[in-house]
């Protein structure tokens, strides 16, 4: 019979590094108006990278203007973390010049940057894709564990099905042999009687 088996998520996590608070309640009515998403918010790189390490992310969002070069080096730090290079990262910066810490981020994939407002469009976009991504890449998951879960049970099947056959085997031979020494017997018992 299958164990129990792991769900998939229905609404993804995104994890939002953002040290000024009064930028959290636009960001986070933004996000829930448009995606269905449970949202995390980390005040410090620190609580950023305990977040990442208690929670299944889909996304982390750096406040670029915010925390500024320190956001690509909290990236950088999480990528690096075991078991988050595939965790996509975006940097969100609201001056199109706004590179600070940007130039040493490039090695690691993805850490992408969008400029908001004017590449709002984008922001969105990219955030769809990276949530869709995620919820794939679960229930993929998923599917490869409910999979691995049928196949172990047919392989257990098996097992029993080739045990039972040689314990039927074992039975028939153990019944031919039977079967001759109570025809022996008999034999023995007719020429007894005959006698």
């Amino acid at each position: 019979m299958m164990q129990q088996e792991t769900s998939v998520p229905e609404r993804p996590t995104v994890l939002i590094v953002e040290d000024q608070p009064a930028h959290l309640p636009t960001l986070a009515a933004w996000l829930k108006e448009r995606f269905d998403a449970h949202l995390l918010v980390a005040r410090s790189l620190e609580e950023a990278l305990n977040f990442a390490t208690l929670h299944e992310l889909a996304l982390v969002m750096f406040n670029g203007e915010g925390l500024g070069a320190k956001s690509m080096d909290a990236a950088i730090s999480i990528k690096k973390a075991y078991g988050f290079q595939d965790l996509p990262m975006l940097l969100v910066v609201g001056d199109p010049g706004h590179r600070d810490g940007l130039e040493h981020g490039y090695g690691f994939d993805p850490i992408d940057r969008v400029e908001m407002p004017t590449q709002e469009e984008l922001f969105s976009s990219k955030i769809g894709t990276f949530l869709e991504l995620f919820l794939l890449r679960k229930k993929l998951e998923h599917a490869h564990a409910r999979l691995r879960l049928v196949i172990e049970e047919q392989t257990q099947r098996e097992e029993r099905i080739r045990s039972l056959e040689l314990m039927n085997r074992t039975l028939k031979r153990q019944g031919v042999l039977l079967a001759r020494e109570l025809e022996q017997s008999n034999q023995g018992l007719q020429q007894f009687s005959y006698a």
